[in-house]
């Protein structure tokens, strides 16, 4: 969040008066990526103080009293409910992405009018990152959505009363396989941000000459 911070202030401290307009709307336009992401890891906080709940909730489930009924109903509707929110708040990344998407496609159509081809290089590396980040967020996302679903019929089990043991075990195995690809999947979204992180923070830490930033 430092160097979020960090490149916030020197956007913020660019003088209009000092560059041509398409460029200065270019770094308003990174500028807001850079917004969008510090949202995007708040949500992200969000969702993993969610996640820590959901587990407390079916450690306890795990260790009912099978003949504890009215218990373990509200076990499993407390788990869906956390289920169901991690649902909500990983559609809101998406929207949140999304929004990303539409910035750099604005930048795209800008970068076609700036002259300066060694600017326009730099430039296109920022997009390059963010595009790859995107991608790989909706790559995690696709699996997101499948093991939330997953975890929602093995909560849903412990309610059956004719569950087998087979039936749970069945399940858990779907349920560890689809942590897996999260895990995974998640493994690439880390390094793809750290990337882009790498990228934009070169790209306004080299252009403060350019920039006229003292």
């Amino acid at each position: 969040m430092a160097v979020v911070m960090m490149i916030l202030v020197m956007f913020a401290s660019i003088p209009s008066g000092y560059i041509r307009n398409f460029d200065f709307e270019i770094v308003q336009l990174i500028g807001k990526i850079v917004l969008l992401d510090a949202e995007l890891e708040k949500q992200q906080h969000k969702i993993v103080l969610v996640e820590k709940k959901e587990k407390e909730l079916f450690d306890q489930l795990v260790v009912q009293d099978i003949n504890d009924t009215e218990k373990i109903q509200s076990l499993v509707e407390n788990t869906i409910e956390c289920a169901k929110k991690r649902k909500d708040m990983i559609e809101n990344e998406e929207k949140i992405i999304q929004q990303s998407m539409q910035t750099l496609e604005a930048v795209s159509f800008l970068l076609g009018k700036i002259k300066v081809t060694s600017l326009k290089k730099e430039i296109n590396k920022v997009m390059v990152s963010v595009q790859e980040r995107n991608q790989i967020h909706e790559e995690l996302v696709e699996v997101y959505k499948r093991s939330i679903q997953e975890d929602i019929t093995l909560y849903s089990l412990w309610n059956k009363k004719s569950v087998t043991i087979s039936q749970l075990e069945k399940q858990i195995d779907f349920v560890n396989d689809y942590y897996e690809k999260v895990e995974e999947a998640n493994v690439n979204y880390n390094i793809a941000k750290l990337e882009l992180e790498k990228v934009r923070n070169q790209f306004f830490l080299e252009k403060q000459q350019y920039y006229s930033i003292k």
